[in-house]
């Protein structure tokens, strides 16, 4: 008889383990990127001012597919100064150990960036599914504002084509005058 009484313990066991395990999956980021009224996470702020957010994989800065972006966000810093910010988010599965790099690839492009770093699960957890390569331009207090994710055919890193570039130097430009004026 006290056979009989185990079977029953055992079940008990095993679907608590399920239902605990059911609420600690490994996916368990964001499903959907970062959209404008989102706030953002992930990325600290000096809280004093709007931001630009550039996320890209670390791996980028050894190759030349930065070099349009990067043309954009130093044309935008010698426009408009210090009314805003710029924060780097490096996305590399080495997270800060790439923060030399990505700072070392900024000042050859002469960008001055505050730079963070993360690692993909990270990011994925803070920005959402297929976020990188991306701009978000937030307010003081981290509300997204406006997004600029990679286009369905990629060339948001085009290596040489200036309308994406363009694109979004034209968003940060409009979205810099409705904020400081």
């Amino acid at each position: 008889m006290a056979r009989a009484a185990w079977p029953i313990p055992a079940a008990m066991v095993v679907v608590c383990c399920a239902a605990a395990l059911a609420g600690c999956r490994a996916d368990s980021g964001r499903r959907v990127p970062l959209a404008v009224g989102d706030t953002i996470s992930g990325v600290v702020l000096s809280g004093s001012r709007p931001a630009l957010v550039w996320v890209f994989e670390a791996a980028e800065c050894l190759g030349c597919s930065l070099t349009d972006p990067a043309r954009s966000v130093r044309a935008l810093q010698r426009r408009y100064g210090d009314r805003f910010e710029t924060v780097v988010l490096a996305v590399s599965e080495l997270g800060v150990e790439d923060q030399g790099m990505v700072g070392r690839f900024l000042e050859a492009q002469r960008i001055s960036a505050r730079v963070a770093a993360t690692t993909p699960a990270e990011h994925e957890r803070n920005f959402g599914a297929g976020s990188i390569p991306a701009f978000y331009l937030v307010d003081s207090r981290g509300v997204v504002e406006a997004v600029q994710l990679p286009p369905p055919d990629d060339s948001l890193y085009s290596g040489g084509d200036s309308s994406t570039g363009n694109l979004i130097q034209q968003a940060v430009e409009n979205w810099l005058l409705e904020k400081t004026g």
